[in-house]
């Protein structure tokens, strides 16, 4: 709290932080997520490895457990959080033996 009012102040934006009505941090959200660490976003992806440390689509040791985010495979992004979609719908129609269909929304 104080760090942020400190460069409020410096920046020219005097506050003596009266005005603020609500903050949470990072531990907040920890606590609340704990699967977070306090991350909003999900495990830092800025290190070589973090494309194998990604959890799978499909989780193994959870029959019938699949995962699609911006945290499981293959990563971050709209675009990737879809793919990710793609991965995880293909995984349950295999597991399941149901024949997938590609479809476009006309």
């Amino acid at each position: 709290r104080e760090r942020v009012l400190g460069r409020l102040d410096a920046a020219g934006l005097r506050s003596e932080g009266d005005e603020i009505v609500f903050e949470r941090t990072p531990a907040d959200l920890a606590v609340e997520f704990p699967g977070s660490r306090g991350s909003i976003y999900g495990a830092a992806s800025n290190s070589p490895l973090a494309a194998f440390r990604r959890p799978p689509n499909r989780v193994p040791w959870v029959r019938g457990l699949y995962l699609a985010s911006g945290s499981a495979h293959p990563g971050g992004g709209v675009p990737l959080c879809l793919l990710s979609g793609q991965a995880a719908a293909r995984a349950l129609f295999a597991d399941y033996g149901t024949p997938l269909r590609n479809r476009v929304a006309s």
